[in-house]
């Protein structure tokens, strides 16, 4: 009985030695570096803020719209280098290249050109585009 006991006793001290081991765990859960990207989108003539811009990355991370100030705020973006992009109806597209880093916070501003200038060079209601842009009349039909 007394030999039983003891190696039982062994056994589960040898278990218990084997079990506690002095490595660190390896972690399964990489560290994700994360940043942030701030700004404002502005109008180019009048300098006033333009109202739920589309702001989006690429590559695709998060998209945003500009509250009533302009103002944007694109939170936990993924460490890297991005192109961000201002997109609002009536106005031109508007780019920026950025490098996030962790805790980082990038502080950028879009200014839209509006589509109306466009038209003081592209009059598109006189008839055919490429005629007027080649510098011959356009003919109208009677």
């Amino acid at each position: 009985m007394f030999l039983i006991k003891f190696f039982t006793a062994s056994f589960l001290i040898l278990i218990i030695l084997t079990c506690c081991s002095n490595e660190p765990e390896s972690n399964p859960v990489l560290t994700v570096y994360k940043g942030t990207i701030k700004g404002f989108v502005y109008a180019t003539t009048t300098n006033a803020p333009i109202y739920y811009a589309k702001i989006s990355t690429q590559p695709p991370t998060k998209e945003t719209y500009t509250g009533a100030n302009g103002e944007f705020i694109l939170s936990d973006i993924i460490a890297g280098d991005y192109i961000v992009d201002a997109h609002n109806d009536g106005y031109d597209n508007d780019t920026t290249f950025v490098k996030i880093q962790h805790k980082d916070t990038v502080i950028t501003s879009f200014i839209l050109q509006d589509f109306s200038i466009y038209l003081d060079y592209y009059p598109l209601e006189i008839g055919n585009y490429w005629e007027y842009w080649s510098g011959a009349m356009p003919n109208f039909s009677a």
